[in-house]
C-alpha cells in the first residue's frame, strides 16, 4: 500500500508460543478502528519447552517475519509501536541474545512481559468487555488458558482480589504427555488427576469455594465456544455450562484425529483443544453456574488500547493498584486475623506519606510499596513468632502480588521485615540485590512504616483523630486517647531516632485525653 502517515495510529506485535501476530489500529471518534490484523505460525513454544532454547533457525524466520511486519508498519507511516514476547521468549535460556539480535538486526525492541504483567493485561481486557455488556462477576473465577500456563485469578467484583499461575497450558501440557498416551483408553483419566493435583494447591481453589461466576480467556476457550454453538456479542460468548461439559465428555476417550475429524479441524487444533477442555473441567466441576462467559481479551488489544486509548494507561495503573491492595488483603488474611491493626497501620502510614510529601521527594508507586508492606507485616508470626521478621520477609519474596514486578516485590518484603528493627538492616546476601538509590527509598518507608506501626503497637486502636504537622525541625503528631497509651509513646520513641536520621526532622508525639494533654 501507499505510505500515508496515520493520526493517532499504532501498531502491536505479539511474540506468542505458536505464532507471531500483529495489531495496527486507528483511534477514530473516541473508537479503536482495526487497520489490519496479521498472524503468522512460528512454533517458538513446542521447541523452547522441548530443548529450553530458540534455535538459531527459528530466530532467522523470526526475523524474516518481523522485517514484513515492519515493512507493513511504514507503510502505514506509523512511528507509535510496541513488540512483546510472553511465555516462549520469557522461559527460553537465550532469551537476552534473542532480544539483542532483535534490535540490532531488525531494529525493533522487545518487552518480554513477566507473568503477571501478561495475565494483568489479559484480565484488564476481560473487565472491559464485561462492562460493555453489562456484567460484573460477583465472586467469581477468572481463567486465562494459554500455550504455556494458566492464568487462574479470584474475582471480587470487577478487581483481581488474589492470582496464581498453573505451570501448564495447552501446548506444554502436549511436549509434557508426549503423543503416545493420547492414544490409551485412560489418558484423559490421566490428565484429569494430574490436573486435579495442581488444582488443589491453589488454596483459593476447592470444592467448597463460594465462587458464582466462571469466566474464561484464551484462543482455545473461544474455539471451544464455537462448538458449542454460542455467538460471540460485544466481544463476549455466553455459553451454557451443560454444553460445555458435554462437549468436555465428548471428547473424552478420542484422540485429536478423531476430534479432527469429527468438528472438520487440524489435528494440532484438536489436541490444543482437548488439553483446554481437561483444564477447564477442574473449575467447571466447582462452580454451579449456568453459563459460563468467555470474553475475546487478546492480549494486542489490552497493549493497544493502552497506547492509543487517553486515560486507559493511567486506568490500568488504577485497577492494578487496586488489585494489589485487594491481593495484599486476601493474603494477609490468610496468615493473621487481626485486619482492624493492618488497617489502622496501612491508614497511617499512608497519612504520614501523604504529609510528608514535599520532603520524602517519592511518587505513587512508593506509596503502594508502603501500603502493601503495611498490610502484609505481620504475616511472619503464622510461621515462627520469634522470627517473625524473617520469616515475613520470606513469605513475601515467595508471594506474586498482583499487579507488581518481582522488584517491586522484593521491595514491599523489605519495608515489612524492619517492623522491630531499630533501622533497616540489608543482610549481605540481600543488599547485593538492591541499588543504593534503593536502599535509600526502602529505609525512607521503612522509616514512615515503623512510626505507623508504632501508634498501634498494643494492637487495640488506642489512638483516634490523628493529625499531622510539619514545623521547622519537627514531625508533630497529635492524637485523641481514651485509654493509656505509654506502650505507644514507648514504642514510638524507639523508632524516632532513625526517623530522624533518615529525614531530618525530629517526630514528636502529642496525646490528648478527656482531661487534658499527656
Amino acid at each position: 500500500m501507499a505510505s500515508k502517515k496515520l493520526s493517532r495510529a499504532a501498531a502491536v506485535i505479539d511474540i506468542g508460543s505458536n505464532r507471531i501476530k500483529m495489531h495496527i489500529s486507528q483511534l477514530k471518534k473516541d473508537t479503536i478502528q482495526n487497520l489490519e490484523r496479521l498472524e503468522v505460525p512460528l512454533h517458538l513454544g513446542r521447541e523452547v519447552f522441548h530443548s529450553g532454547k530458540i534455535s538459531y533457525e527459528s530466530f532467522l524466520e523470526l526475523s524474516r517475519i518481523l522485517k514484513g511486519f515492519s515493512a507493513e508498519i511504514k507503510a502505514y507511516g506509523i512511528s507509535q509501536y510496541r513488540m512483546v514476547a510472553t511465555t516462549a521468549v520469557r522461559e527460553a535460556l537465550n532469551r537476552a541474545y534473542i532480544t539483542d539480535m532483535l534490535r540490532i538486526q531488525n531494529g525493533l525492541e522487545l518487552t518480554v512481559l513477566d507473568e503477571d504483567e501478561e495475565k494483568s493485561l489479559i484480565y484488564f481486557q476481560a473487565f472491559s468487555i464485561l462492562a460493555q455488556n453489562g456484567l460484573v462477576p460477583d465472586n467469581g473465577l477468572l481463567s486465562y488458558i494459554g500455550t504455556g500456563n494458566t492464568g487462574i485469578a479470584l474475582c471480587r467484583g470487577d478487581t483481581v482480589a488474589f492470582t496464581q499461575t498453573l505451570p501448564v497450558g495447552t501446548l506444554k501440557l502436549q511436549d509434557l504427555f508426549g503423543t503416545a498416551p493420547v492414544l490409551s483408553a485412560g489418558f484423559s483419566e490421566m490428565l484429569q488427576e494430574y490436573l486435579t493435583v495442581l488444582y488443589r494447591q491453589l488454596d483459593f481453589v476447592r470444592s467448597d469455594y463460594p465462587a458464582s461466576q466462571l469466566i474464561a480467556a484464551g484462543a482455545e476457550p473461544e474455539e471451544l465456544a464455537k462448538l458449542c454453538s454460542a455467538v460471540q456479542q460485544n466481544g463476549l460468548y455466553r455459553v451454557k455450562t451443560a454444553d460445555l461439559k458435554a462437549l468436555s465428555r465428548q471428547m473424552e476417550g478420542m484422540t485429536p484425529q478423531k476430534i479432527g475429524f469429527k468438528f472438520n479441524i487440524s489435528e494440532e487444533r484438536a489436541a490444543s483443544l482437548m488439553m483446554a477442555c481437561a483444564i477447564l473441567q477442574q473449575p467447571l466441576s466447582m462452580l454451579s453456574a449456568e453459563e459460563v462467559w468467555i470474553p475475546h481479551a487478546e492480549l494486542p488489544d489490552a497493549v493497544m488500547r493502552t497506547l492509543l486509548v487517553p486515560g486507559e494507561a493511567a486506568a490500568y495503573a488504577r485497577e492494578l493498584r487496586k488489585g494489589s491492595v485487594a491481593c495484599a488483603k486476601e493474603i494477609a488474611a490468610r496468615f493473621h486475623p487481626n485486619s482492624v491493626h493492618r488497617e489502622f497501620v496501612s491508614d497511617t502510614a499512608c497519612l504520614l506519606f501523604d504529609k510528608m510529601k514535599s520532603l520524602h521527594g517519592l511518587g505513587r508507586d512508593s506509596r503502594l510499596l508502603l501500603e502493601l508492606a503495611a498490610l502484609l507485616h505481620e504475616c511472619g508470626y503464622h510461621v515462627n513468632s520469634s522470627t517473625h521478621a524473617a520469616s515475613t520477609f520470606s513469605l513475601i519474596r515467595s508471594l506474586r502480588l498482583y499487579g507488581l514486578s518481582p522488584r517491586d516485590n522484593l521491595f514491599v518484603a523489605q519495608i515489612a521485615r524492619q517492623e522491630t528493627q531499630p533501622s533497616p538492616v540489608f543482610p549481605d546476601s540481600e543488599s547485593a540485590l538492591l541499588s543504593e538509590s534503593e536502599q535509600l527509598m526502602v529505609s525512607k518507608l521503612s522509616a514512615i512504616f515503623r512510626l505507623a506501626n508504632a501508634l498501634d503497637c498494643s494492637k487495640k486502636q488506642k489512638l483516634g483523630g490523628i493529625k499531622i504537622r510539619i514545623e521547622e525541625n519537627e514531625l508533630r503528631i497529635t492524637a485523641v486517647s481514651q485509654k493509656d497509651a505509654l506502650l505507644e509513646r514507648w514504642a514510638f520513641d524507639q523508632c524516632s531516632g532513625f526517623f530522624e536520621e533518615v529525614f531530618g526532622l525530629k517526630p514528636t508525639l502529642r496525646l490528648k485525653l478527656n482531661s487534658g494533654s499527656v
